[in-house]
């Protein structure tokens, strides 16, 4: 068992009579004090508000080294969210070899609202701040030194915007001793790195999650997203969108727009996007559905539940003149297409009990639903489910258009176009391109 006495340097005139300076020559005299009675270390906080007088803990530990010679120095924390990465490693590795390698160094968060108005920082940033900063800490401390992007970097107060891409030794003091200097984390941060930890053991990287976050954003976005809006709908940290989005680029998955500084999809990502749909068997489902629509007349469309919904991913219109008009990510809920119906028929065990039980058990009995929509007077749409071995359904074609060319009479004919359309797209690995 070892014992640590640590202290904030209260301010509190309630609970002393003496100045600032009384109490910092009496902090120094704590440590030697600790040091004397058998303590195994002695740690300085690090608060900028007015209750405390721990605003600079290097130098008051340096000044305790100076005074002591075998007590380990602590930093209880060092609150690295908000100071600069490079002058910490400068500060500490310089107490290092003045307390001949002595010094424990604890980083936090912090949580102190004063701290972070000084800093002009957000609460919900301090994890971001804190895993970046730490990141070119423990480089810096392995190399002596660093530079951001091929540039020196320079002490501002907090963590650089966007990433540490480039790390690279140049002049300073160097660690020495620091070089083997213990780095905790403390209770909180401990807590974070060991959740984020069990994420990656568990087959999830967050930096790629995050990455793939931001590529979804952008492909869903036909207009292309500003820093500021993919910032805000991946609810991430700015420069932690910065970083990535950096590195997103230069790989050519994303490209920036040098006129509107809106992010695109990249060269990379386009190509890969050509390669899917062709291992999916586009060009294949396509020729499907202009077979359809040459047999039927109609609009011919194929349709992927997404959770209470049904969504359109691929749509060959009708040669006529007045003809439905689908895009793909349409949507309509379930129990409002026929392509709907014909997933729920066979997606899932059917509700008995409820009112829609009739109508999807009509639907499996027949092997195709037939929807006239109450709200769009005149229109009809025929659809198949697509069927495959093992997995439930979730995917259905459809051919969608006037009931004066769908009328009873033609309804057995384009029934069985559309059923034989689906059995030849369930031959297609579409689950790559639709799922």
């Amino acid at each position: 068992m070892k014992f640590l006495a640590s202290t904030l340097l209260s301010n509190d005139p309630a609970l002393s009579s003496r100045g600032e300076h009384e109490r910092l020559r009496a902090t120094v005299d704590l440590a030697v004090w600790a040091e004397r009675t058998g303590y195994d270390g002695f740690g300085v906080g690090e608060r900028r508000n007015p209750a405390f007088l721990s605003s600079s803990p290097a130098v008051l530990l340096s000044h305790i080294a100076a005074r002591t010679e075998t007590i380990r120095l602590f930093t209880t924390v060092t609150v690295l969210s908000l100071n600069d990465p490079v002058r910490v490693a400068e500060d500490y590795a310089m107490l290092d070899h003045l307390s001949d390698g002595r010094l424990e160094m604890i980083i936090g968060k912090g949580n102190d609202e004063p701290s972070l108005k000084l800093f002009g920082a957000r609460q919900e940033e301090q994890w971001d701040r804190l895993a970046e900063a730490y990141e070119l800490l423990r480089l810096l401390r392995g190399l002596g030194g660093g530079l951001v992007n091929g540039q020196p970097v320079a002490a501002r107060g907090g963590v650089p915007p966007g990433a540490v891409t480039d790390v690279r030794e140049r002049r300073t003091g160097g660690w020495g001793h620091a070089r083997s200097c213990p780095i905790g984390i403390g209770a909180r941060a401990r807590n974070l790195v060991k959740a984020e930890s069990r994420s990656e053991r568990g087959g999830e990287v967050q930096s790629v999650a995050r990455a793939g976050r931001l590529l979804t954003q952008v492909v869903d976005a036909p207009e292309g997203l500003s820093l500021t809006e993919l910032a805000a709908g991946t609810a991430l940290n700015i420069s932690t969108v910065h970083r990535l989005l950096r590195t997103l680029c230069s790989q050519g998955l994303l490209c920036r727009d040098p006129v509107t500084e809106r992010f695109l999809p990249g060269p990379v990502l386009l190509r890969l996007g050509r390669r899917s749909l062709v291992a999916a068997g586009l060009p294949e489902a396509v020729e499907v559905l202009r077979t359809l629509v040459e047999h039927t007349g109609e609009t011919a469309s194929v349709g992927v539940r997404d959770g209470q919904d049904v969504t359109v991913g691929l749509t060959v219109p009708s040669p006529a003149a007045f003809r439905y008009h689908a895009a793909p990510g349409q949507r309509e809920q379930l129990r409002a297409s026929a392509l709907g119906l014909a997933i729920l028929a066979f997606g899932a065990p059917l509700p008995e009990g409820s009112g829609e039980y009739g109508e999807l058990l009509t639907v499996q009995f027949r092997g195709y639903a037939v929807h006239d929509p109450p709200d769009q007077p005149g229109l009809r749409s025929v659809a198949a489910p697509l069927i495959t071995s093992g997995s439930a359904v979730t995917v259905a074609v459809e051919v969608r258009g006037p009931q004066a060319r769908i009328g009873d009479d033609r309804l057995e004919e384009v029934a069985r176009a559309v059923v034989t359309a689906a059995g030849a797209l369930q031959e297609l690995p579409l689950s790559l391109l639709l799922g």
